[in-house]
């Protein structure tokens, strides 16, 4: 019975011990979250040169008519080029896929005579597609 209570005790013991010798430590995820946006708001800063972000904001000015139609006219462009450049490249591979691969063999035959009574074949052949 006394063997029982000591080896209790002595785990119990080793078990305390053991948890404060632990390094790790439980992980916070809104604290990391917060740390993260913290080192990414500091690199965009050092990137625009500052040290801390702009007190005040500026208003937007009104576009004009004319800005927003260059825009438009510009972004359709670059779409209607888009499609054109997807269209060509599917119309390209459909026929890649469609047409079969020609494959050409070329064989010649070497003879090699070890004697005058035998002849040794053997074949040397190259495949080109």
């Amino acid at each position: 019975m006394n063997l029982c209570i000591v080896s209790l005790l002595l785990t119990l013991d080793l078990a305390t011990v053991a948890l404060s010798l632990s390094t790790c430590s439980t992980l916070d995820m809104d604290q990391f979250k917060k740390k993260r946006i913290e080192a990414i708001r500091g690199q965009i800063l050092s990137k625009l040169k500052l040290t801390s972000p702009p007190e005040d904001f500026p208003e937007p000015e009104e576009v004009s008519r004319d800005i927003v139609a260059i825009y438009n006219s510009t972004r359709d462009l670059l779409q209607e080029k888009a499609n054109e450049r997807a269209a060509t490249c599917e119309r390209q591979r459909s026929e890649e896929e469609y047409y079969a691969k020609e494959s050409a063999a070329k064989c010649m035959a070497i003879t090699r005579a070890r004697t005058p009574q035998m002849f040794n074949k053997s074949w040397s052949c190259t495949l080109s597609t």
